[in-house]
């Protein structure tokens, strides 16, 4: 739920934000819409199953290993570039509609830098949220996880690997 909850804010975000076109008075708004863009497209490379939920499939076949030390840096450094990124740009020289965006964004690195602060990878298991909740629903074949082509039942089961990978590190 909390990953569905930070994709409506992110589109809400992105669907708020005007295209501006490139001239030297909005130079600093190209540069937070390409900073907003790229923010989006590496996201989703980290959190496949989001990038499921919005019916991009490129990720269909991952399901990330995010109890790992190797995971949480990555996300460290993920969140700790954006928000290096976005201090760069001049907030007051943005539109009002930017300066949400901007906003969202600083919010979000912000929230899950601190999130990273607490060692929930400690305890894989929860009664909330967690890769073994999540991989029944996405099995039943009425959720997220496509179910019509040959490709998406290979996705399927290379992802079920990602998940076999996921429970041997839930047990050590």
């Amino acid at each position: 739920m909390k990953y569905l909850l930070t994709l409506i804010v992110i589109s809400i975000g992105f669907m708020s934000c005007n295209k501006s076109t490139e001239t030297a008075d909005n130079k600093k708004a190209v540069t937070l819409d390409s900073l907003l863009t790229n923010y989006h497209e590496e996201r989703f490379k980290l959190y496949p199953l989001e990038a499921t939920m919005a019916g991009d499939n490129r990720y269909n076949d991952q399901l990330p290993n995010d109890i790992t030390q190797a995971y949480q840096n990555e996300l460290k450094d993920f969140y700790t570039k954006y928000k290096t990124a976005l201090q760069q740009c001049d907030r007051s020289a943005l539109s009002e509609t930017d300066q949400t965006s901007y906003d969202i964004l600083m919010w979000e690195c912000d929230i899950n830098l601190e999130g990273l602060k607490f060692k929930t990878e400690l305890m894989p298991l929860n009664q909330f949220s967690a890769a073994h909740l999540m991989i029944g629903q996405l099995a039943s074949g009425s959720s997220i996880q496509p179910f019509k082509t040959v490709k998406d039942y290979e996705n399927w089961l290379t992802r079920i690997d990602g998940y076999i990978t996921w429970s041997d590190t839930a047990l050590v």
